[in-house]
């Protein structure tokens, strides 16, 4: 990547579907948290949780970021995890590289793929993660000034991170590879289904 950035993992969300607690919740004998983090960590590069409360997130060494809005309007989703950190690396300079506690199989390649795809691009802009035909929203590179962008979109009622990407201008990067890195877990099915493919890929390494 030609510019600094900072990786921010959403943290917050209520996981009611799994139970609640998502980060805590247990792959292979490990929280989710962990499993992401082992994969973030090779990026080398800041590490902000993005949570609802202090406490909540559950990535040992990184620093929390709690939701906020800009005055006058309340954000809802991962749009109020979003302003904060967005907020916190423009003022340092940093693009800002967001994923989710939920998609223990990210791919190494993530942020230098996306990184290629705004290489020459000024702010306001994004590059998306897409898999399978779908774009992954919480899978973005933002390129500042962006934060703006969400206090406009808030006022007229819209809390849709893909909405915010086409504003800001977005660029699909695509990975073709199966199983799917972009596998994200929302339910107990999901989560054993999650375990199955870890067990498959530790047997192809070993």
């Amino acid at each position: 990547m030609n510019h600094t950035f900072a990786i921010a993992v959403f943290a917050g969300g209520l996981g009611t579907r799994i139970g609640g607690n998502k980060p805590s919740r247990l792959l292979a004998g490990r929280p989710l948290a962990d499993h992401v983090k082992d994969r973030v960590s090779r990026w080398r590069a800041p590490l902000w949780e993005l949570v609802r409360q202090a406490g909540q997130g559950g990535l040992g060494g990184s620093e929390e970021i709690c939701d906020a809005s800009p005055p006058g309007v309340v954000l809802e989703g991962p749009l109020a995890g979003l302003y904060p950190a967005l907020l916190r690396a423009e003022a340092e300079g940093r693009d800002l590289l967001t994923v989710p506690v939920d998609m223990p199989f990210l791919p190494d390649d993530l942020p230098g793929r996306l990184g290629a795809a705004l290489v020459g691009e000024r702010g306001p802009v994004c590059a998306m993660a897409q898999s399978q035909g779908r774009p992954h929203p919480v899978c973005t590179l933002w390129r500042g000034p962006v934060s703006g962008l969400i206090a406009e979109q808030a006022f007229a009622g819209n809390f849709s991170l893909k909405a915010l990407a086409a504003r800001a201008g977005v660029r699909h990067v695509i990975w073709t590879q199966a199983p799917d890195p972009f596998f994200n877990i929302n339910t107990p099915e999901e989560l054993a289904e999650a375990q199955v493919l870890l067990a498959a890929a530790d047997r192809k390494v070993s």
